[in-house]
C-alpha cells in the first residue's frame, strides 16, 4: 500500500475521500463463458509449474480463489488453453482471448473491466448465450455497475480512484492525479504499479471535505482514512489528507481540457491506539495547506439532471458521457464538452468550428433510451438513442432524436498515459418536428448491433 508524505507546496486548496463500499469490485466483460462445468479431476502437482500470461494475471486478482498452479498451461488442436490449480482450472479460449477460472460450480471470467463471478449455469448480459442459461443482471448499469470513472466532486473522484485500485486498473489510477504532481509524489506508472503488488483491496472513510475557490478554481482538503487487506489477509490502516484541485472550467479557450484532479497527499500508517480520523483531521489542518471551509452537502441531483447549476463529468458509461457532454454544454463550457469526444473521431472537426456550432445554443434538455453495449477484442461500444429539445438564444426551439456511438479501449490493455475514458465516437442526429412524442422514437434511433 502506497504511502505518500509529500505535502502540497503551493496555495492551492485540497480535498479527501467519501467512504467507498470497501469491498473489492471488479467486473467482468466478456463475449463467451464456460457452459455448466462438472468439477475438473484434479491430477497430481507438476513439479515447478508456473502461471503465465492471462493466467498469472487472473490468478494475482484472485490468488485466495483460484490458489496455486498444479501443472503449467497445455494446449488442445484449436489453440486453447487450460491449466490445473489447487483449487479448480483455468480456461482461455483462443478465438475471443476469454480467459476464466472455475471451481467446478462458480466461474470467474476475465474481461475488459476485470473479474466477476457467476454460476457456470448462468450468463451476464453481454455474454453469449446460445443455451438461453439464466441471466445474472447488477439490474442498474448493465455492463459495469462496479467500473466508476467520475471527477463530478472530490468525493466521487477519490472513490473512483480507489475503484480503479481494486480493479488493478493502475493506469487508470495513475490518471486521476496531475501528470506533475503524480511523477513528483508517486514516480513512475510501474513505480506506482509496484506500490499495490501485495494490495487486495483498499476501503475508503473521510471526514468532513474542506474547500475554496477564487480565480483560478476550486480547491478541498479532505481527512481520509483508508484500510487496506493484503494479500495475505494482514490489515493496515492509514490515514491522512488528499488535495485536489479543479480548475475553473470556464478558463481554457482550447483544448485540453483539465477536470477535477489530485494534486497532493500525505498518508501514513495509524499506530496502535491512535484514533485514525483525529489523525487525518489534522493531517489536513498542517503546514502548507490552504486555509478552507467546510462544504456544505452536496444538493441531491435526479441522475437525468443536466442543468447549469449541477457540475456532471462522469465517464462511467456511455449515459453518462452523454448526460455530462450536454450538461457542459448548458453550462458554457465548451472544451470540456469537446473533450468528451474522441480525438480521431470523423465527424469532430476543429475546436473553433465545435464552439460555432453551439453558438445559438441557450440550453438543451436530454432524454435518453435503453443504452445497449457490445464487446470484441478487448473494447467495449456503446450505443446510446436520445432526444434533445435545444433552446436557441433567438428564442427558437429546435427538437432532435438520434444515437450516440461511445467506446472505450480495455482500461487492462491501455498502457500508456494519458488513460484514454469512455469518448464519443460519432452522433447520428435528426430534426423532427417540434413538439413530437420523443420517447417512442428512441427505441429506434439506434441501429441494432
Amino acid at each position: 500500500m502506497y504511502v505518500w508524505r509529500r505535502r502540497i507546496k503551493r496555495g492551492t486548496f485540497i480535498s479527501l475521500l467519501r467512504p467507498s463500499s470497501g469491498i473489492l469490485s471488479v467486473l467482468a466483460v466478456v463475449v463467451a463463458v464456460f457452459a455448466s462445468v462438472a468439477a475438473p479431476a484434479i491430477p497430481a502437482r507438476t513439479e515447478d509449474c508456473q502461471y503465465v500470461l492471462g493466467f498469472a494475471a487472473l490468478h494475482d486478482l484472485i490468488p485466495a480463489v483460484a490458489g496455486n498452479c498444479l501443472t503449467n498451461v497445455a494446449y488442445d488442436a484449436q489453440g486453447n488453453g487450460e491449466q490445473y490449480t489447487a483449487n479448480g482450472m483455468m480456461q482461455w479460449r483462443k478465438a475471443d482471448n476469454w480467459t476464466a477460472f472455475t471451481n467446478g460450480y462458480f466461474t470467474w471470467v476475465n474481461g475488459t473491466y476485470g473479474v466477476e463471478s457467476r454460476l457456470n449455469a448462468q450468463r451476464f448480459p453481454w455474454e453469449a448465450n446460445s443455451q438461453g442459461l439464466p441471466l445474472k443482471s447488477d439490474g442498474t448499469r448493465p455492463l459495469f455497475s462496479s467500473y466508476l470513472d467520475d471527477r463530478s466532486d472530490p468525493a466521487v473522484l477519490l472513490t473512483s480512484y480507489v475503484n480503479a485500485v481494486n480493479q488493478k486498473q493502475y493506469l487508470r489510477a495513475y490518471s486521476y492525479w496531475e501528470l506533475g504532481a503524480a511523477q513528483a509524489q508517486l514516480g513512475s506508472l510501474e513505480q506506482f504499479r509496484q506500490g499495490y503488488a501485495n494490495t487486495y483491496a483498499v476501503q475508503l472513510g473521510t471526514g468532513t471535505i474542506g474547500g475554496s475557490s477564487d480565480a483560478n478554481g476550486s480547491a478541498y482538503v479532505v481527512p481520509t482514512i483508508l484500510t487496506a487487506t493484503n494479500n495475505d489477509g494482514s490489515i493496515q490502516v492509514f490515514a491522512g489528507c488528499y488535495a485536489l484541485l479543479l480548475p475553473d472550467p470556464h478558463a481554457p479557450t482550447m483544448p485540453p481540457y483539465q477536470g477535477l484532479s489530485i494534486r497532493s497527499a500525505q498518508v501514513e500508517p495509524v499506530a496502535s491506539g491512535v484514533d485514525a480520523s483525529v489523525q487525518a483531521a489534522q493531517s489536513c489542518a498542517g503546514p502548507g495547506l490552504p486555509a478552507t471551509t467546510p462544504l456544505p452537502q452536496l444538493p441531491s441531483y435526479a441522475p437525468t439532471d443536466i442543468g447549469a447549476n449541477r457540475y456532471l463529468d462522469d465517464r462511467s458509461d456511455g449515459v453518462q458521457v452523454v448526460r455530462s457532454y450536454y450538461n457542459a454544454i448548458n453550462r458554457h463550457e465548451y472544451v470540456r464538452a469537446f473533450s468528451y469526444w474522441e480525438s480521431d473521431s470523423t465527424q469532430l472537426g476543429t475546436f473553433r468550428q465545435f464552439q460555432e456550432g453551439f453558438a445559438n445554443t441557450a440550453s438543451v434538455q436530454l432524454v435518453t433510451g435503453t443504452q445497449t453495449s457490445g464487446v470484441g477484442a478487448g473494447q467495449l461500444y456503446y450505443s446510446v438513442p436520445v432526444g434533445l429539445v435545444a433552446q436557441n438564444a433567438d428564442g427558437g426551439t429546435r427538437t432532435y432524436v438520434g444515437c450516440f456511438t461511445l467506446h472505450l479501449g480495455s482500461p487492462y490493455a491501455q498502457a500508456l498515459l494519458p488513460f484514454l475514458p469512455v469518448g464519443i465516437r460519432s452522433a447520428d442526429i435528426t430534426e423532427v418536428t417540434n413538439g413530437t412524442d420523443l420517447n417512442p422514437l428512441l427505441g429506434n434511433a439506434c441501429p441494432a448491433r
